[in-house]
């Protein structure tokens, strides 16, 4: 249930500010942690596109294509 709620309120925090590094951040780790990788790489790429140099999300983007062996 936990990460259900952080889900709703992190998507509840993009509509209020779509462009915050740390939401999608956070928001992209949690749905990547419940199975949802295609929808956090899709958040994590648009903060790497306002910010191609955030090392949190660089990690994180190579963590999830690490653990679905796409990674060359």
């Amino acid at each position: 249930k936990q990460p259900a709620e952080a889900m709703r309120r992190l998507e509840k925090l993009l509509t209020l500010a779509p462009n915050d590094a740390n939401v999608l951040n956070d928001l992209a780790v949690i749905l990547a942690d419940n199975g949802r990788a295609e929808d956090a790489l899709t958040h994590l790429n648009r903060l790497l596109q306002r910010e191609p140099q955030n090392g949190a999300a660089l990690l994180n983007k190579a963590n999830i294509l690490a653990k679905d062996h796409r990674l060359d």
